[in-house]
């Protein structure tokens, strides 16, 4: 689907191009991947067999109709979820891995994972296990990871008062944690111990905007993207949200079942909030409990949605949720992958101004995106033209960032 019709569509970026990233990320990064979920789950025999028949089958497989091979699956996925996943899956299948649409290739290899883990069967040991659990605890309890985050994030900011100078800075934190994506471990190899504010870097930059509407908001939605450290990020700003803006209800929406290895679920949500609370700083037990107590009298509020963790894009959103986002004062895009799902995943020029897209969207939002795919707009052509011949990979080494406000009504 085109996000606009009435806009030139863009071609859609599929796994067929040899030479692109998302060939590069179906045939070596998501099979190192099940290496990774093998090594760290201990799986052996039997256990194994399935991810390592996943393993095989996208560099030489198709896609197969997961209903049929797996039918306990519709006992476990509400009617919606089905008929989506049934939908989109009759549109490809019989088609190679390697010749699909980059997204939801992407979101079947993770819906399969969970079916070659167990996730959904009664009868598995993975049954409602989270199969990346172990890469989540590793990234919140490290040396360097999430909870010492935190603590830099409270004696950085604590000492600013005005919040109009307080949440860019929050914001930044929020973006440029976004390399953290446990999904993309040489990211999190590069910059995993040095989480700083890289003004410079940042292609789009409305933090001051941002943080004006976000004051104004009575109620602000934040899709989630990753747990742990990004996710403490995310719980900072949302603290500094319930204390500074206009008495406002602030909603997270999580992944419905694990996702892209450290996307944040509930479980993992509120995990994190526990193991703020538990934690032997108080600085870091004060925000847990400010957190906890901001669920229980509902000023804070955890959603789920099968359609974060699904094929679709933005201008697919199910009639329910974009009726409940539109209640939204304003939205916070959390990621590449919504920054992509926002646009559709396709290569569009990267001067078009991402408004003339996305007038869909039902309500205003600011995207918090570090660059991890081949596809950006709201640039001169001249500055891509020299990002290009300074740095071939600039577009997914996590190295650039965007806060973009946009306002798809005004």
């Amino acid at each position: 689907m085109s996000p606009n019709p009435s806009h030139p569509p863009a071609p859609v970026i599929t796994t067929a191009d040899p030479d692109s990233f998302a060939a590069f990320t179906l045939t070596r990064r998501l099979p190192a991947l099940l290496d990774q979920v093998m090594e760290k789950n201990r799986l052996s025999g039997a256990r194994a067999t399935p991810l390592r028949d996943l393993k095989r089958r996208l560099r030489a497989g198709t896609v197969e109709d997961i209903f049929s091979a797996h039918p306990y699956l519709r006992e476990r996925m509400e009617t919606a979820e089905q008929a989506t996943w049934s939908r989109e899956i009759g549109r490809h299948r019989g088609k190679s891995w390697l010749n699909l649409p980059w997204y939801f290739a992407e979101s079947l290899f993770y819906l399969e994972v969970l079916l070659a883990w167990g996730y959904y069967r009664e009868d598995s040991p993975g049954f409602a296990v989270d199969p990346y659990r172990p890469f989540k605890e590793e990234e919140l309890r490290r040396p360097g990871g999430a909870l010492e985050l935190s603590a830099r994030i409270e004696e950085v900011t604590s000492v600013i008062a005005s919040p109009r100078q307080q949440l860019p800075i929050l914001l930044q934190y929020c973006l440029w944690a976004n390399r953290l994506d446990l999904s993309y471990s040489q990211l999190v190899e590069k910059y995993g111990n040095r989480l700083d504010l890289e003004t410079n870097r940042l292609l789009v930059d409305h933090s001051d905007l941002a943080a004006e509407r976000l004051l104004r908001a009575r109620r602000i939605d934040l899709i989630l993207d990753n747990c742990a450290s990004e996710l403490i990020a995310d719980l900072h700003l949302v603290r500094a949200l319930l204390t500074h803006a206009s008495e406002p209800t602030v909603v997270l929406h999580c992944k419905k079942a694990p996702y892209y290895v450290s996307d944040a679920t509930i479980s993992d949500a509120t995990a994190t909030i526990a193991a703020l609370v538990q934690n032997d700083s108080p600085i870091l037990s004060n925000l847990g409990q400010a957190l906890s107590r901001a669920l229980e009298d509902g000023s804070l509020r955890l959603r789920e949605h099968f359609f974060w963790n699904g094929p679709l894009h933005f201008p697919e959103l199910p009639a329910g949720l974009k009726r409940e986002l539109s209640e939204s004062d304003l939205i916070v895009l959390k990621g590449d992958a919504n920054y992509r799902r926002l646009l559709c995943d396709r290569r569009w020029d990267p001067s078009t101004d991402m408004k003339s897209i996305v007038g869909y969207f039902p309500a205003a939002f600011v995207t918090l995106r570090t660059t991890k795919s081949e596809l950006i707009v709201d640039l001169p052509r001249e500055t891509v033209e020299i990002l290009n011949r300074d740095d071939p990979n600039w577009l997914i080494e996590g190295r650039y960032g965007i806060i973009r406000y946009c306002d798809p009504g005004n």
